[in-house]
């Protein structure tokens, strides 16, 4: 589910990561963290290999940190923890009195709500309302079975009637 390319479950998908990009660029994420775990997602949704980047070499080990323990395991709630020490000299750098604690909280409760949101889609697809083909192949159904009903026995050859027994 987090990785179906389908146009159906890629647009909650898409959503839910433009929603994660403001929320870490509201809490002053690095910018070159941010596009780097922008970039680990897309590959790892769309199914594409991991590509090597000319990153800085905090955030080089900290994509391949990840990439070791798995960008599902990310999504689940599971990251390197270089994450929040890259996120916290950069906060340094630039004499932020930021928290990089809240920021990994942060992180990992939009992270877990792109898996929870991917969840449901699949739900609601699976066991939720039936697609109008369905819907049509059911009505038709209930139409035969309501004919049938009507019509009774009479139609049918003796031997498939019920016996009188059970009239």
């Amino acid at each position: 589910m987090l990785t179906c390319p389908l146009p159906d479950v890629t647009n909650p998908w898409n959503d839910d990561v433009d929603t994660l990009q403001e929320t870490m660029e509201a809490i002053d994420t690095d910018p070159e963290l941010l596009q780097a775990l922008l970039l680990r997602l897309s590959q790892f949704h769309g199914q594409q290999p991991l590509t090597e980047e000319d990153w800085s070499p905090a955030v080089k080990s900290t994509i391949a940190e990840q990439d070791k323990i798995g960008w599902k395991a990310l999504l689940e709630g599971l990251p390197s923890r270089r994450w929040r020490l890259t996120q916290h000299q950069y906060y340094t750098s630039v004499a932020s009195e930021r928290s990089s604690k809240r920021w990994i909280a942060t992180l990992l409760q939009q992270l877990g709500k792109i898996a929870w949101d991917q969840w449901e889609h699949r739900n609601a697809i699976a066991n939720g309302e039936k697609h109008p083909r369905q819907l049509r192949a059911l009505q038709v159904l209930h139409n035969q079975i309501a004919t049938e009903y009507i019509t009774g026995a009479d139609d049918l050859p003796a031997s498939d009637r019920p016996s009188s027994a059970f009239h």
